[in-house]
């Protein structure tokens, strides 16, 4: 009897970063089999938070999971309310990865084909750079080729490693846009989906943004409407979660504190208290979280008002903390951590110079601090160990790609026009998001794309060439 399942490759825009979205659907009209899909929890067999999500579709059910690999026996544990758990294992042996993949042909709710003549986001004048078909606003590649979560109209080689190019100073720039209803944002974040964090600070919210600029959370104080109010993103979690810093008002009495949240439902944090940290002589004024591992730790910071010094922290799954150290360093403020746990921030050296910083899960730390700087910072490392960060130079700032140890490999991502340049973060496949200002003072937020076997032409329109 054959079975009720199948997978296909999910169509899903970002779901799953650099990995291939694999969609579990069934056909089947059973309301039971149905629920199985639209209540799934993750069997022992699948990384923790591995499951992107689980949707309603019109036509079919479906359960998407993330993969490194292409096909092959998935097992995935899924759950009725109620019920005892059953373990269904499907088996994918045979199945392609190309346009075949899409249920006989099958469109998925709200997806609309695009001219590839006139649609001015796709590359090389081609549909999908050649290598598959447009589902909405994105493509379903062939198989042997991925999505570029930045550009998802164009498709790449999966053999093919971005992060050499980007090694070598190959970009290609992307202006994007961090407007929206609350009007012009500050790029903070960038996730593997190419969903961005973005501040609108008059208003005293932050909102993440997908690659295309449609609003997909919108983060606002939940509880009080007072002047000064405010829920600013610091960073994104794997599940779109969130992350930042609130404040109930503008007077410097208001406590600020760390949160993971989803809309206004948050879970707050007070590093001040978990790190014993006595207040009798001074405000909680300055704390918040930056980042959120697929394992649950958290990373924050805070601002010690009797030393003057920021202090930073890893929070685990457990609530057990952990002092970010670094070696001849009094102030440590960490910006960023990837999924193994190495943060990178920047510390104020006990003779007072501004520094960068790796600070690895073991306890060992290192310091990026090129010579001609007057000051560096690290903003954000990728689970392949490669940092993002900028360095001052009379009063100019320049951003740059590196590893985790030495300052003289740092390559220049410096795009066309920009007179300073600043960065918040880094994929895996190595997109760098930033901003960067213009000779007549314009702030421009963009991605660098590492330039691959098929261009960005100028028919994409966010090309920045000058």
């Amino acid at each position: 009897m054959p079975s009720p399942f199948f997978w296909s490759e999910s169509r899903s825009p970002g779901a799953c970063g650099a990995q291939r979205p694999l969609a579990l659907r069934t056909r089947s009209s059973s309301p039971a089999l149905k629920s199985l899909l639209l209540r799934p929890q993750l069997g022992p067999s699948l990384p923790p938070r591995q499951l992107a999500y689980a949707s309603s579709l019109r036509y079919h059910p479906t359960m998407v999971a993330c993969s490194s690999e292409a096909f092959g026996n998935l097992r995935t544990k899924l759950a009725l309310p109620g019920r005892s758990r059953l373990m269904v294992a499907v088996l994918a042996t045979g199945l392609g990865l190309g346009a075949a993949s899409c249920a006989d042909g099958e469109a998925e709710p709200g997806d609309k084909e695009r001219d590839p003549s006139t649609d001015p986001h796709l590359t090389d004048g081609t549909e999908c750079s050649g290598h598959g078909h447009t589902h909405g606003p994105t493509c379903h590649c062939d198989s042997g080729y991925v999505r570029e979560p930045a550009a998802p109209l164009r498709c790449l080689p999966t053999d093919w490693d971005p992060c050499s190019e980007a090694l070598a100073g190959n970009f290609d720039y992307l202006a994007i846009s961090t407007s929206g209803a609350l009007g012009e944002g500050t790029l903070v974040a960038i996730d593997e989906s190419a969903s961005t964090a973005v501040n609108y600070e008059a208003a005293g919210s932050g909102a993440i943004l997908n690659v295309l600029g449609t609003q997909v959370a919108r983060f606002s104080h939940p509880t009080s409407e007072a002047d000064g109010a405010s829920a600013l993103l610091h960073g994104i979690g794997p599940l779109r979660e969130g992350i930042g810093a609130l404040r109930a008002d503008a007077e410097a009495s208001a406590a600020t504190l760390g949160f993971v949240g989803a809309g206004s439902a948050f879970d707050t944090l007070d590093l001040y208290a978990l790190a014993d940290i006595d207040t009798e002589d001074f405000e909680r004024t300055e704390q918040g979280l930056v980042a959120l591992s697929r394992t649950g730790t958290r990373l924050g910071y805070l601002w010690d008002a009797t030393e003057e010094v920021y202090r930073s922290y890893r929070l685990n799954s457990e609530a057990q903390l952990e002092a970010i150290e670094v070696a001849e360093a009094k102030s440590v403020r960490a910006v960023g951590m990837n999924n193994v746990h190495a943060v990178v921030g920047y510390a104020l050296t006990i003779e007072g110079a501004q520094v960068g910083f790796v600070a690895e899960a073991d306890g060992s730390s290192s310091i990026h601090a090129p010579d001609d700087a007057e000051a560096t910072k690290l903003a954000a490392i990728n689970n392949k160990g490669l940092v993002a960060g900028y360095v001052e130079r009379d009063g100019s700032k320049t951003a740059f790609l590196t590893g985790k140890t030495g300052v003289s490999e740092h390559v220049a991502v410096l795009p066309p026009g920009a007179v300073s340049t600043e960065v918040v973060g880094i994929t895996d496949r190595c997109t760098v998001a930033g901003t960067y200002l213009n000779a007549a003072g314009e702030r421009q937020a963009f991605f660098a794309l590492p330039r691959g076997p098929s261009s960005i032409e100028e028919q994409d329109s966010r090309l920045i060439t000058e």
